[in-house]
């Protein structure tokens, strides 16, 4: 069986959306693609917060139990995980308390075989993860991983410089494209069991 590791926030899950969706809510602004492109990890800046308030909207209770998932994430993960070839896990880094139970509550109404003791990892050095395949948007995962397992770039403004394994723009290719770049790097030799 092959494990795969599912980064959430900017790979399964629209971080940016529900940024940007809590911070309309709360100031009545709309932020531009082009300010949050420029700003890449940093939000927070292109929202005009500050490095003491850059957390703010992510401590509202709901604010990682309403994420909205990319175009046929929640369909190609299930799949995967329904054709009994793959165990995934969720690889998420915690910056809240509050994150946990809304990130464990959404992938419980996401996904009726989710459990979050065996389908839950919570760590912020995702790359050193040594066995399976990794899809993330994270350019230093990405970047340190090369070598210790696959790598699958989630496609995002702040990644495009960086190496990858194979890349995908989105959930929403076909489940077989997703396959294919797993399929062929166990034929190229560069799988790691």
């Amino acid at each position: 069986m092959i494990t795969i590791y599912v980064d959430l926030d900017s790979t399964l899950y629209d971080y940016k959306k529900s940024y940007l969706r809590y911070h309309f809510q709360k100031t009545g602004e709309i932020i531009t693609q082009s300010a949050v492109d420029n700003n890449g990890y940093a939000l927070h800046k292109a929202c005009g917060l500050d490095e003491d308030s850059k957390y703010e909207y992510l401590r509202h209770e709901n604010f990682f139990k309403d994420m909205l998932p990319y175009d046929g994430a929640i369909n190609t993960i299930d799949s995967l995980y329904k054709s009994g070839k793959y165990e995934i896990i969720f690889v998420t880094h915690i910056v809240v308390p509050e994150a946990y139970m809304g990130k464990v509550e959404s992938l419980q109404k996401f996904f009726n075989w989710f459990d979050f003791e065996q389908h839950l990892v919570t760590m912020k050095n995702k790359h050193l993860l040594v066995k399976g395949v990794i899809i993330d948007d994270n350019p230093f995962v990405i970047k340190n991983s090369n070598g210790h397992h696959i790598t699958i770039a989630f496609n995002q403004p702040w990644n495009t410089d960086i190496d990858s394994d194979f890349r995908i723009n989105g959930w929403d290719e076909e489940l077989e494209e997703v396959l294919k770049h797993i399929e062929y790097a166990k034929l190229d030799g560069r799988w790691r069991d």
